[in-house]
């Protein structure tokens, strides 16, 4: 699968990379409307807080990739199952650090940080499934034109 985006790379990146805070940080300030928190988060401290979850998360997602691939290594496995142990190994560090940074910013007890946490967790992977879903239905349109020409 080749998009093009050779010459864009670090462009794309930097744009992808913005976009994707503010987009967190809407998202996150929805979780907490839906979850009723008291009172409600300004979208500045929602847009400070992703940006720590994203300082902290970034080398906590590189460790499990690193960790798992070494794992399926050792324990024989394809090295197929790596992206998925490590979705495995990640997810409940991340939980942790999620609630208690929830916690310390939003003011709220454990029970409602991890309610707020799983449904950002539900609202981002539909958002970014859906953007995905606009992606390969924008790439296939413009490679079929192309093709009836």
């Amino acid at each position: 699968m080749n998009l093009g985006l050779g010459p864009l790379g670090a462009e794309a990146g930097g744009a992808g990379a913005v976009a994707g805070l503010l987009l967190g940080a809407l998202l996150l300030r929805s979780a907490c409307d839906l979850c009723l928190v008291e009172p409600p988060p300004r979208y500045l401290r929602c847009l400070l807080l992703t940006i720590v979850l994203a300082l902290v998360g970034t080398p906590i997602g590189y460790g499990a990739k690193w960790a798992s691939t070494r794992l399926t290594g050792e324990l024989g496995l394809a090295p197929d199952n790596a992206p998925f142990l490590a979705v495995v190994l990640v997810l409940p560090i991340l939980a942790i650090v999620c609630v208690l940074l929830y916690i310390a910013a939003l003011r709220v007890r454990v029970a409602k940080a991890a309610t707020i946490w799983v449904v950002n967790t539900l609202i981002s992977s539909v958002v970014a499934a859906v953007l995905v879903m606009l992606v390969i239905g924008g790439w296939t349109t413009v490679d079929s034109v192309r093709r009836l020409f």
